[in-house]
């Protein structure tokens, strides 16, 4: 038996506060997915793509036509490339060192935190994480480069500057473009 298709429960259910509240509550979700779904198309119709998922001219790549083409593309042993060689376990032996200065690095958790420290960067912020900034820190620590140009501008250039602050003795010529 359904509440809502029964006419004499629902008449019985508006006298009842706690089941008017419930058909209430329904009639709002009802709504609100409908209002969702509007929302959706209407999204869906001012941004489409102009090429296709899976064309060579769009951003997005077809899953499907990966898995189909996985052993093509990836062969059969994902550690081998043709042509290039990644040194895999020379990566691990550099992860290994980088990840012991790395937990030795402490960042303020927030801006207020950062401000007082006399930091530019801090954990807490939408868009570079913990980990990315104390391996970045690490790798100009055991690097040492001269000179760093980074493509953007950011929390990494942040990281960057503060790690040149405090580590290089200002030393460290960067550019941000």
């Amino acid at each position: 038996m359904n509440l809502r298709s029964q006419r004499s429960l629902r008449a019985l259910a508006r006298r009842l506060p706690i089941l008017s509240a419930y058909e209430r509550r329904i009639a709002e979700t009802t709504a609100s997915v409908a209002e969702l779904h509007r929302s959706y198309a209407e999204f869906r119709e001012a941004n489409r793509l102009w090429a296709p998922i899976g064309h060579f001219y769009s951003p997005f790549v077809d899953p499907a036509s990966i898995a189909a083409r996985h052993h093509q593309i990836y062969g059969a042993d994902m550690t081998k490339i043709a042509a290039v060689d990644l040194r895999i376990e020379q990566q691990r032996a550099l992860l290994a060192e980088l990840e012991e200065f790395a937990r030795s690095i402490v960042f303020p958790h927030t801006e207020a935190e950062a401000r007082s420290a006399r930091q530019r960067y801090w954990t807490e912020n939408p868009a570079y994480g913990d980990t990315d900034a104390r391996f970045l820190t690490a790798m100009l620590h055991h690097f040492r480069p001269k000179r760093l140009i980074e493509l953007g501008c950011g929390y990494s250039s942040a990281v960057t500057l503060d790690a040149r602050d405090r580590f290089f003795g200002g030393d460290l010529d960067i550019r941000f473009l």
